[in-house]
């Protein structure tokens, strides 16, 4: 992610249990190097760059997270 100034920003995300993930479709695979990934989640509130991620897509198809989604 970049800040307003233009300067790359990394940031780190925490999903659920792999048990929970991997019946949905998730495996090894499901992310790649040159992957186009876009997430949504709830932001840290104090100020550290990590993210409880609630939503992914990968190259504009959304993988199932489980939790009604």
């Amino acid at each position: 992610m970049t800040d307003g100034s233009g300067k790359v920003r990394e940031w780190k995300g925490e999903l659920t249990n792999p048990g929970h993930l991997a019946p949905l479709g998730w495996t090894a695979a499901a992310l790649k190097p040159g992957d186009q990934i876009v997430i949504a989640g709830w932001a840290g509130k104090n100020g550290v760059a990590s993210l409880w991620v609630t939503h992914i897509s990968v190259n504009g198809k959304e993988l199932k997270m489980g939790g009604g989604n």
